[in-house]
């Protein structure tokens, strides 16, 4: 039985869920929640997001072409919830051609979430 406004209510409650599930990742970039794995809370990011900020130089202008960037797997970086929550998360996978990232957080918090 359909209620009227009852795919209003639907669509409120999806937004509801998809601003819950959003997370910031700092200093510049965004990620979604998108369930628990093994106890820890797993998110998903664009690559590009946690590479901060390293520019890919070292500073020395005359020789860039032999500066290697820090890898992106196992970096660890802040992720604020939109409730205000701060946390590290840790990247435990990440493909640099396809812009994707998967980062995790062992701490509490995250137990209860579905």
């Amino acid at each position: 039985v359909e209620e009227e406004g009852g795919e209003d209510k639907r669509k409120r409650n999806f937004l509801k869920r998809l601003v819950e599930a959003s997370v910031h990742i700092t200093p510049s970039g965004s990620g979604v929640f998108i369930g628990m794995e093994g106890g820890g809370a797993m998110f998903l990011t664009c690559a590009h997001c946690l590479e901060g900020d390293c520019d890919c130089v070292d500073g020395d202008d005359d020789n860039d072409d032999d500066f290697n960037p820090p890898p992106l797997l196992g970096r660890v970086v802040d992720v604020v919830t939109s409730t205000g929550l701060t946390f590290s998360g840790r990247c435990v996978a990440v493909d640099v051609e396809k812009d994707v990232a998967l980062l995790r957080y062992d701490g509490e918090g995250w137990e209860d979430v579905e």
